[in-house]
């Protein structure tokens, strides 16, 4: 995952020898993805990032990482893209 691959980048800026393993069948560590029951992809895993978290925030944007701003609509926190209805049907089909 991110906090594996950045360990492994100071090491190689340290000069050290290693090899990455994963231990999982996939690569991502806590960053993860699921279908849902209409098909779309949504966020099951770490990949959210607050303002709560300055060090990790800062780490990303270090490593060049792009972020998406979410919003609070309600009971939902949505892309700006989505619509409040669309989330909550994408939310009860998800956890059914």
């Amino acid at each position: 995952g991110f906090t594996g691959l950045s360990a492994a980048l100071e090491l190689k800026r340290a000069g050290v020898n290693f090899l990455v393993l994963e231990a999982r069948e996939r690569v991502g560590g806590r960053v993860e993805g699921m279908r849902n029951g209409l098909g779309e992809l949504i966020d099951s895993g770490g990949q959210f990032l607050c303002e709560d978290m300055p060090e990790l925030v800062a780490l990303a944007k270090a490593r060049g990482k792009t972020f998406v701003e979410t919003y609070v609509d309600g009971d939902f926190i949505t892309h700006p893209s989505m619509s409040v209805e669309q989330a909550g049907r994408t939310y009860v089909t998800a956890m059914a």
